[in-house]
């Protein structure tokens, strides 16, 4: 533990395969960090900010640096790999080199003083071992500084030259976790205060709706004068009563304008017959008059 957050930080590690997006792998070890915080009484986000500071991987695309599991550091070089077994192998590869000093997973244990905590590669890589033995030691090293800055000091180093720069880097990793996440939480807040839950069905009393929408509607097609309530059967006949129907004439689309045409047939027949047939001649010519008076018709207009 410790070399690999001096490799990550400095030049940068390099790519050892393509970068896969982030949506799976990304939240592995920050979905084990943050459980064994509740559990084991380790303070909120602070195991996340080691993780973060021992493996962190940038995502350009989130523009936000998150703990890979998959991190390799060896001879003052962290790699990050797309899949579990390319770790794994290059491990064995570093191995048959006789290479020993060498941090894994979400939290880069290192092989060399802790690899006895694992069965093997694959335990030594897998996050909720690799996490889990990691907050084990954390907790060790609290109980002997009764301090957790200086805890999170000590798991890279006990020596104060080393371990002064990375615990300044764990506060600051830290309070930007905690802050992203109290923002999280009032947008979280936001949303429910603003969110309006689906109220249920209440089946009976739509039924009744229902019912009393067929009955009114029953009762206005009953109101049309030959139409069969319930049916478009009365239209065409209501039609013929009304107008005289030929073949090629539209017909009514519906009831309603069969009972508007209705209304207006009975309305121009009683005007006509109330109005003498001299007042209408004469009431028509003096609406021509005055149109030629305001220049508004002209031989040949529509």
């Amino acid at each position: 533990m410790g070399i690999a957050a001096a490799a990550l930080f400095a030049a940068g590690p390099a790519l050892a395969a393509s970068v896969q997006p982030f949506d799976n792998t990304r939240k592995l070890c920050a979905e084990q960090t943050a459980r064994l915080e509740r559990l084991d009484g380790i303070p909120r986000h602070l195991l996340s900010a080691i993780s973060v500071a021992e493996s962190g991987r940038w995502d350009a695309a989130r523009r936000a640096t998150f703990a890979w599991p998959w991190t390799v550091t060896a001879e003052g070089e962290g790699r990050f790999f797309a899949t579990k077994a390319e770790a794994v192998d290059h491990v064995r590869a570093l191995r048959a080199r006789h290479v020993r000093n060498i941090d894994v997973g979400c939290m880069q244990v290192n092989l060399y003083y802790h690899g006895g905590a694992f069965a093997g590669l694959e335990e030594a890589f897998d996050p909720p071992t690799n996490v889990a033995y990691a907050a084990r030691y954390l907790k060790g090293l609290f109980d002997a500084a009764r301090s957790w800055t200086q805890a999170a000091a000590d798991y890279h180093s006990t020596t104060p030259e080393r371990n002064r720069p990375y615990k300044l880097k764990v506060v600051r990793l830290w309070n930007q976790i905690r802050r992203d996440a109290a923002a999280a939480e009032r947008g979280r807040q936001v949303r429910r205060a603003t969110y309006a839950p689906p109220v249920p069905i209440d089946g009976a009393r739509t039924a009744t709706l229902n019912a009393r929408l067929r009955a009114a509607r029953a009762a206005a097609g009953a109101a049309v004068p030959g139409k069969v309530p319930g049916t478009r059967r009365g239209q065409p006949d209501a039609w013929r009563q009304v107008r005289a129907w030929r073949p090629g004439n539209a017909r009514p689309s519906t009831a309603r304008r069969v009972a508007a045409d209705t209304v207006r047939t009975q309305w121009r027949t009683g005007r006509r017959a109330q109005e003498p047939a001299a007042s209408f001649t004469a009431r028509r010519k003096a609406q021509l008059e005055g149109w030629r008076r305001t220049l508004v018709w002209r031989r040949g207009s529509s």
